[in-house]
């Protein structure tokens, strides 16, 4: 009997994505920056093994030319098995305050829409101020300064509302708005690196960093599926690729 080689030999455990537009493509998702100090990698675990007691995980590849025709172990750290390595640049979500429904409502004068640019949630105000690394206070504006007896509406599930930041330790500083110190830091997209520039804490300015797009050298393996009853690995010498084959 002589091997009859599947019409899709199947062998891949994951799925194998070349570059970022073929996973955003099937997956709608975006691959981390490229870590330059690890090779690529074109395919992730979504529930990696336990690792070892050296914190590495263990999966089968295909032989290459001149191996013996079995399945070959590999080691990687366990921490890489489910996160993607991918050359060139990331696309970075625009940054787009949700809408809202508060107001600005005051004696004799007409209600006036929010700008939700300037609304945060107490939980983004104490991010934001663990990410400008200074000593400040976090309060709650009530009102927009000098509008006479006018104050800020919001509907009863809201959570955003306009959160402000004011250093600690310099004389004179004057409340930062939170959301517009999102708004800056997001200029570039949600996620994209950089750092905060404060040098003058009352007035932080977001420096964008630059994208790191290449790799290490070579590329992580291909996990290979297990091997199925009656298959065996052949391998097709004019491609120089193993596949699976059942005997017909």
């Amino acid at each position: 009997m002589t091997p009859a080689i599947m019409g899709d030999t199947g062998t891949n455990l994951f799925p194998n994505f070349l570059n970022r537009d073929q996973l955003r493509a099937a997956t709608s998702t975006e691959a981390p920056i490229a870590d330059p100090t690890y090779p690529a990698k074109t395919w992730a675990d979504p529930n990696p093994p336990e690792a070892d007691a050296d914190g590495n995980v263990t999966y089968n590849r295909l032989p290459l030319p001149g191996e013996a025709d079995t399945l070959i172990p590999f080691k990687l750290p366990q921490k890489w098995a489910g996160v993607y390595n991918l050359t060139n640049v990331p696309q970075f979500p625009s940054w787009t305050p949700a809408p809202t429904d508060a107001y600005i409502s005051g004696p004799n004068m007409p209600q006036s829409p929010l700008n939700p640019m300037l609304l945060s949630t107490m939980q983004q105000a104490i991010a934001m101020l663990t990410s400008l690394g200074i000593q400040g206070q976090i309060s709650e504006q009530t009102a927009p300064e000098g509008a006479g007896g006018a104050s800020y509406v919001y509907p009863t599930d809201q959570t955003r509302k306009i959160y402000v930041i004011t250093p600690t330790g310099w004389p004179n500083a004057l409340p930062i708005n939170v959301g517009l110190l999102m708004n800056e830091q997001n200029g570039s997209g949600v996620g994209a690196p950089g750092v905060w520039d404060m040098s003058n804490p009352a007035s932080p300015a977001w420096r964008p960093s630059p994208i790191n797009t290449s790799t290490a050298a070579g590329t992580v393996p291909l996990p290979a599926k297990p091997l199925a009853p009656g298959q065996s690995i052949v391998m097709l010498m004019m491609f120089g690729q193993a596949v699976y084959a059942t005997l017909g």
